[in-house]
C-alpha cells in the first residue's frame, strides 16, 4: 500500500504484482495475528518530540535468549513513536538500562537545546519506582509519573508497540520455524524495521515517514532493500589471508 501512493520508493515491482501482493492474505501474519484485536480510538501527544516517554518491562519469556536474557524493556517517544528496546537477564537491571539511556539520549538532548523544558518519563513498572530511579532521572532534568498499579491501559503507547512487535516478531519466528532461543534477535530486528518504516496510516498535518526521521531529522535512512528475512541461513565471508588462522 505504502508504495501504491509513493510513500516507500525504490523498490521496483509490476504494477499488476504489487496490486495482488496487497489483495493476499498472508497465511504467517494471520496466524500471528490470531489471537490480537486491533486499537481503536486515540489519545493526546504532545506538540513536540523529545518531551513525553513512555516506558515498560515486559513479562518474563519462559525461554532464555540465546544471550541469556529473559526480558525485553522499551522506551517510546510519545510523538514520533521512535523506540529503544533494551533486553535484561534479570529485572534488576532496570535501573542500569535507565542511565544508559538517560546517558546517550537525554544527555544528548539538553547539549542540542540548552532551553529549560520539562521532559516526562511516564511508567508503570514497579522497578522505575525506586527511589534511585527518582534521583537518577530529577539528575537529568526528568519527571517520572507513574501510573496505578496493573493498569495497562495508562501506559498505552508502550503497550500497543508491544503488541505490535510481538505479532512482527511472530511473524519472523513462524515463517522459517526459528528456534525459540532466538526470540530476542527477532524482536530486536522487528524494532529496527518498526523505527525505519511509516505507519500505516497517514497522521493529518504530519509529514508520512519514519519513526526514525521523525526523531533524527538530520540523519539518512538505510537502504531497506538491503535487507534479508529473518530466520534464513547466511555465512560469513571471510577474506582468504585469514581463513586459515
Amino acid at each position: 500500500r505504502m508504495l501504491q501512493v509513493g510513500v516507500i520508493t525504490g523498490i521496483n515491482l509490476d504494477k499488476k504484482l504489487l496490486h495482488q501482493l496487497v489483495r493476499q492474505k498472508c497465511d504467517i501474519c494471520i496466524r500471528a495475528k490470531a489471537t490480537d484485536s486491533a486499537h481503536t480510538g486515540s489519545l493526546p501527544v504532545p506538540d513536540e518530540a523529545w518531551r513525553r516517554f513512555s516506558t515498560d518491562l515486559s513479562a518474563k519469556f519462559n525461554t532464555m535468549s540465546i544471550h541469556g536474557n529473559y526480558y525485553q524493556m522499551a522506551i517510546i517517544d510519545v510523538k514520533t513513536k521512535y523506540v529503544w528496546d533494551y533486553y535484561l537477564e534479570t529485572k534488576d537491571q532496570v535501573f542500569e538500562k535507565i542511565q544508559e539511556w538517560l546517558e546517550c539520549e537525554i544527555k544528548l538532548l539538553r547539549g542540542r537545546d540548552p532551553s529549560g523544558f520539562e521532559v516526562v518519563l511516564f511508567s508503570d513498572m514497579g522497578e522505575a519506582k525506586s527511589a534511585k530511579v527518582e534521583e537518577l532521572c530529577r539528575q537529568y532534568g526528568l519527571r517520572r509519573e507513574t501510573t496505578t498499579g496493573y493498569s495497562p491501559a495508562h501506559n498505552t503507547f508502550v503497550e500497543r508497540w508491544f503488541c505490535t512487535n510481538a505479532e512482527m516478531s511472530r511473524c519472523h519466528m513462524l515463517q522459517y520455524d526459528t528456534d525459540e532461543t532466538y526470540w530476542e534477535d527477532s524482536r530486536r530486528m522487528a524494532t529496527l524495521i518498526y523505527n525505519r518504516v511509516p505507519p500505516a496510516r497517514k497522521i493529518p498535518g504530519e509529514p508520512w515517514t519514519t519513526p526514525l526521521k521523525k526523531r533524527y531529522l538530520e540523519r539518512r535512512c538505510m537502504d531497506m532493500t538491503k535487507m534479508r528475512p529473518f530466520g534464513i541461513i547466511c555465512y560469513v565471508y571471510l577474506k582468504k589471508p585469514i581463513r586459515n588462522k
